[in-house]
């Protein structure tokens, strides 16, 4: 008898990510749906709602607060570079 690594007894492998359109969300929400109806419709938990909202929120903020690197992009390049 050989021995065998497992990750989990029953088998069951971590789901996949469910992909959420959250600008769509946001629209149900804004025409007057409730987040228990939209994460219904969607066929999952209020809570991953709120988990996803959250993260696209980090992202956009992420995106909307990016350094503005062109001021400096300058100072690093080689002379025959910056006059292109």
């Amino acid at each position: 008898m050989g021995l065998t690594r497992r990750k989990y007894l029953s088998g069951n492998f971590a789901k996949k990510k469910m992909d959420i359109d959250m600008e769509k969300v946001y629209r149900e929400i804004d025409a007057g749906k409730t987040i228990a109806q939209v994460a219904k419709g969607l066929g999952c938990s209020e809570s991953t709602l709120r988990r996803r909202h959250r993260e696209y929120q980090k992202k956009v903020d992420a995106l909307l607060h990016e350094p503005v690197l062109e001021p400096y992009l300058d100072m690093h390049l080689p002379e025959e570079l910056q006059k292109m």
